[in-house]
């Protein structure tokens, strides 16, 4: 995650950042803070290389880096390598700010994606 950000917290479960999708666009991101532990990431629709941009512009606004960071996957449709790398990178940023991210809700498609990609170690929770 880059360094840029908001300073403080807002109250627990306040959005603290949304994307919303323009005209045939396939993702909507939200950002729910869960108080001083927790940040939850929510995604819907497809991860791919065309959405990992509007992801870090999201993402550097989580300020504080929270102790726990959820990215939500149960609403996501697809993902391509680009998209699951994005994920890996991010892990080994947040890891490195001692942050554990776990990725939550993964659709066996998505999940093979990212367990090819051995990133496996990152899911827990499964979508029906």
């Amino acid at each position: 995650m880059p360094a840029a950000g908001l300073p403080g917290r807002p109250p627990a479960g306040r959005v603290e950042a949304s994307v919303r999708p323009r005209e045939g666009d396939p993702m909507n991101v939200a950002v729910h803070d869960r108080g001083p532990v927790a940040v939850t990431v929510e995604l819907d629709g497809e991860l791919d290389l065309a959405r990992v941009p509007e992801l870090e512009r999201v993402l550097e606004r989580v300020r504080p880096v929270p102790p726990v960071l959820v990215v939500d996957l149960s609403d996501v449709t697809s993902a391509d390598a680009a998209g699951a790398g994005f994920l890996g990178l991010l892990a080994g940023e947040a890891e490195a700010r001692g942050t554990c991210l776990r990725v939550w809700g993964a659709r066996p498609p998505v999940a093979r994606v990212l367990r090819l990609l051995g990133l496996g170690g990152l899911l827990v929770g499964a979508a029906p």
